[in-house]
């Protein structure tokens, strides 16, 4: 209905926008072939209107896409694309997304190292911008990379350096806290897969059940692969 009164009284922005959301719920469902074609029209209106904050959202999303499906030197573009277009309009919460999502290229593409160094980045600005829900995102990504890497290493890591098992937690309580289910049951899974991957049935299985629930409430779709793990 938004996509529609947009288009009715010309609200070129409210197209955006409108397709956005709409590609969004798309993903979230599992409909990848939708949510590139929703994204990809709202881009070229967005770039027709010279909308700089809707395109670095709309290729952050597109790279982020680009990466589940693999393309990973289509998806490091995207990503570098929004994240310099955020920085020069000072949108620090694009910035922060786009470059906890090139975190994950760079460990996607085997190099650790520098998926670390860009999530603490995401995780620092967040933090320092007051952006809560993207600090959860990089402290979730800082789990990720810890749980593939040396990094979780308990016996040997010093200072501030968190195991992957701190990571979860403290992404996991952060949306929690936030009230933002989505985000909540996102890491959920991704708690419950660390656990259930090292064998951890016990305390796995009960966050990928709320997960489930939440992902269930919300028409999302869950990682239906980690049942056999149980």
């Amino acid at each position: 209905e938004a996509l529609q009164l947009s288009r009715d009284i010309g609200d070129r922005a409210g197209v955006v926008s409108s397709l956005n959301t709409l590609a969004v719920l798309s993903f979230e469902r599992g409909d990848f072939a939708s949510a590139r074609t929703g994204w990809e029209s709202a881009l070229a209106e967005a770039e027709a209107i010279g909308a700089l904050a809707l395109q670095a959202t709309l290729l952050n999303n597109l790279g982020e896409l680009a990466l589940l499906d693999g393309r990973n030197d289509e998806a490091r573009r995207r990503l570098e694309d929004a994240r310099d277009m955020a920085s020069e309009i000072d949108e620090k919460r694009m910035v922060c997304e786009a470059t906890r999502n090139l975190g994950r290229v760079e460990l996607k593409t085997g190099n650790p190292q520098q998926a670390k160094k860009l999530s603490e980045t995401a995780l620092s600005l967040a933090e320092s911008s007051g952006l809560r829900d993207q600090a959860g995102r990089a402290l979730l990504a800082l789990g990720e990379i810890a749980a593939a890497t040396l990094f979780d290493d308990r016996a040997t890591r010093v200072g501030k350096r968190l195991s992957a098992e701190e990571y979860f937690a403290r992404g996991v309580d952060l949306f929690r806290e936030l009230g933002n289910e989505s985000e909540l049951a996102k890491g959920l899974e991704q708690f419950a897969r660390y656990r259930l991957e090292r064998g951890d049935k016990k305390g796995g299985a009960p966050l990928l059940k709320e997960a489930h629930a939440l992902f269930g409430k919300l028409g999302m779709r869950p990682d239906v692969a980690l049942q056999k793990l149980i």
